[in-house]
């Protein structure tokens, strides 16, 4: 689930454009037409270009007089929109918050822009995992456009990145506040049958159900230390596996559930441990030829030779690849223990697929990669973060050996990704993530590019 990134910058970048217009005719032609046109060429995805633009753009600024201002905050705007449209997060939030401070100056901590620009500064201190001032930012934004008679949509974009941001800090009574506020907007601003609202209905959704979880666990959670042993999910797998190691179940939706034509779907979720792939093999033993799609719900610190051993399984045995969370309807009212029971019966489960919160990591791109086919819904996050070296029966690994490690372990991505139909490339993002130790996440445009997805899930 997600507000598609052309919605987003024709929804800011045109509203900057129009109330720039006034005020640059009187301040310079130049500045107006560079402004325009840095705009055009950030909505052809033309960023370089648009940056170069935006950069001199903002140097003529030094020369504006009283209109230096509300030049500083065009352009800053417009780099900072070039840099997170590339996923570029850390540069682009200094030029956020650059013109940010230019417009609250000219402007006054109540104008319509200064609440657009401090929504940007939230998206992308939300990007950079940094919630708190995410948080302080998305209000700061809805509190300036609430403002507003009538009604405009901007305020139900806000409450939807509040949503999610709640969401993903399981914060779920915020988020049921914050969906139904947003829910509310887009009805009024589009009609009940508009486009958005679905994706708010969506949201809310999630949230009330995650809200009712959350409190049935509160109501039954014992008083000691830790949890009941028949409320918390068994040990999986061999020895030194964790507690959340890979599990793969057998799924059943509706016509359509996990693509066209598609009501059954192999789900696989947990922690991709040292011995995950011989559960897969085991487990795809019992369909013979039969070709079903891998649903992947992956977390925790994952083994990425492991990771690569799945995508090879998945190749050799002509599976399509898909991210997303596998919602079984018998899990909804009983315990952590039970659900795990259910999944590991080996009887088929009714299910649906919920889409709304994907992060792929590391991991996650190297099964995903395994698929003939290979898709990712158009909200999903996929960030390369840092990788690390791990030995489970000798912790210690030294600095020196860690790099030699990382070189021969780069050398095998390569090997595997290029094998795979991939970009080489996502090798060397790997291994600069290790080496900076920041994360990169990478745009849908990126998937395409690299081969990270062969198609985008509608």
């Amino acid at each position: 689930m997600s507000m598609r990134r052309h919605e987003f910058i024709t929804l800011v970048g045109t509203l900057a454009c129009i109330c720039s217009r006034s005020v640059l005719a009187d301040s310079g032609e130049e500045a107006r037409a560079l402004s325009q046109e840095t705009l055009s060429l950030i909505t052809a995805s033309k960023y370089s270009d648009a940056t170069a633009l935006a950069q001199k753009g903002l140097a003529l600024c030094d020369d504006a007089g009283a209109f230096t201002r509300y030049c500083v905050g065009v352009f800053n705007e417009l780099l900072g929109d070039a840099a997170s449209a590339q996923s570029n997060y850390p540069d682009a939030l200094p030029y956020y918050e650059k013109s940010l401070q230019a417009r609250q100056a000219l402007l006054g901590p109540d104008d319509r822009l200064v609440g657009i620009t401090q929504y940007k500064v939230g998206r992308t201190q939300a990007a950079l995992h940094r919630n708190e001032a995410a948080e302080a930012a998305f209000k700061s934004a809805a509190a300036n456009f609430q403002k507003r008679t009538p009604v405009e949509r901007e305020l139900g974009a806000t409450l939807f990145e509040l949503a999610r941001l709640y969401m993903a800090s399981q914060r779920f009574d915020d988020a049921v506040i914050a969906a139904r506020g947003a829910l509310d907007v887009y009805i009024s601003v589009q009609g009940p049958d508009g486009k958005t609202v679905p994706v708010m209905q969506q949201l809310l959704d999630a949230a009330l159900i995650s809200q009712r979880q959350q409190r049935k666990q509160e109501n039954h959670t014992p008083t000691g230390s830790s949890l009941a042993e028949t409320d918390a999910r068994p040990p999986v797998g061999g020895v030194m596996s964790l507690q959340g190691a890979m599990i793969f179940y057998l799924a059943h939706g509706q016509d359509g559930t996990c693509g066209p034509n598609c009501s059954d779907w192999i789900a696989a979720e947990g922690v991709v441990e040292w011995d995950t792939f011989k559960r897969l093999f085991a487990f795809l033993e019992r369909f013979g030829d039969r070709k079903l799609p891998i649903v992947l719900n992956v977390w925790g610190n994952g083994d990425l030779n492991v990771a690569m051993a799945l995508g090879k399984i998945i190749r050799d045995h002509g599976l399509d690849v898909s991210v997303g969370t596998t919602a079984v309807a018998g899990c909804a009212k009983v315990t952590e223990a039970a659900c795990f029971a259910l999944k590991r019966s080996g009887e088929p489960l009714d299910a649906g697929i919920d889409t709304t919160f994907i992060e792929c990591d590391v991991v996650c791109v190297l099964i995903l990669a395994g698929g003939v086919h290979r898709t990712l819904p158009p909200g999903a996050k996929v960030i390369i973060g840092p990788t690390q070296i791990i030995n489970r029966l000798a912790p210690n690994v030294s600095e020196e050996r860690q790099q030699g490690l990382q070189a021969r372990y780069g050398d095998q991505f390569r090997l595997y990704l290029t094998r795979m139909g991939l970009h080489p490339e996502i090798v060397d993002i790997i291994s600069r993530s290790s080496q900076t130790g920041r994360s990169t996440q990478l745009s849908s445009k990126d998937w395409l590019q690299f081969g990270i997805v062969t198609g985008l899930t509608p």
